[in-house]
């Protein structure tokens, strides 16, 4: 194999350990819709479970993965412009009064059909 084959290559071991990672994580997090056993338990279960998993996940190749996406995606958040309070307020209007507006018209729409199949019916 070349090195660049061995760089991406993760064996076995370490997809069995991220499947059980992944499943473990599952585990924890359904676990809290047993509603028969006490919220302390099943908070502690889904931490426990959570923790568990990374630290199974952490002794795997995929790690280095991780870090180097985690440390890109924070680099790309720093580079995003973010709109200032007024343009994010008028946008949230133009948002809701569209919405009115076409739930209006959904409203016409239906009212129309309505009064059609009364005629014909």
């Amino acid at each position: 194999m070349s090195i660049s084959n061995l760089e991406n290559y993760h064996g076995f071991m370490d997809r069995l350990k991220l499947f059980l990672s992944i499943f473990i994580f599952l585990g924890g997090f359904l676990f809290l819709f047993f509603d028969n056993e006490k919220k302390i338990l099943r908070l502690t279960f889904l931490l426990l479970s959570f923790l568990f998993s990374f630290l199974l996940l952490f002794f795997t190749s995929y790690r280095k993965l991780l870090f180097i996406f985690f440390r890109d995606s924070f680099f790309e958040l720093k580079l995003v412009s973010w709109p200032s309070r007024k343009e994010s307020l008028r946008m949230t209007g133009v948002v809701f009064v569209f919405a009115f507006l076409f739930s209006l018209f959904i409203c016409f729409i239906d009212k129309c059909i309505e009064f059609l199949l009364y005629c014909i019916f």
